[in-house]
């Protein structure tokens, strides 16, 4: 079990998300918590930071969203840490995430799937289990 504090914005729950890659750790304070979207999915120059770029292994796929279509690489990541949570050798999205919101990440269902999300308003904490 881990308790994550998340903010809420403008009807969005923003999670702090940790990757690490080549040695490296990038802390992303800005993700949020998505029902909507099937993948979890990076900001592509935010990540670039740990050297998480497209490889000749990359997927390419290409989402419906709100404003269209939007193309994005998946990437092998080698550590996701969620609060306490490790999640180690995780496939994730790469994309183009620029948006008003500072949206640094999105957390989709592939992820969500994984555990029992347990959303309390009243302390800003969802508890993972």
């Amino acid at each position: 079990m881990s308790e994550i504090s998340f903010q809420f914005y403008r009807g969005l729950l923003y999670l702090p998300i940790s990757l690490v890659q080549n040695g490296g750790e990038l802390i992303l304070k800005s993700c949020i918590f998505d029902t909507g979207s099937a993948g979890t999915t990076f900001d592509t120059d935010e990540v670039s930071k740990i050297g998480i770029q497209s490889t000749p292994q990359s997927r390419l796929k290409r989402l419906v969203t709100v404003g269209g279509y939007q193309t994005v690489f998946t990437s092998n990541v080698k550590k996701l840490i969620l609060g306490e949570v490790v999640i180690e050798n995780i496939e994730v999205e790469v994309g183009n995430l620029h948006s008003k919101f500072g949206i640094q990440g999105i957390i989709g269902t592939d992820l969500m799937r994984r555990f029992d999300w347990e959303i309390r308003f009243s302390d800003k904490v969802i508890v993972l289990r």
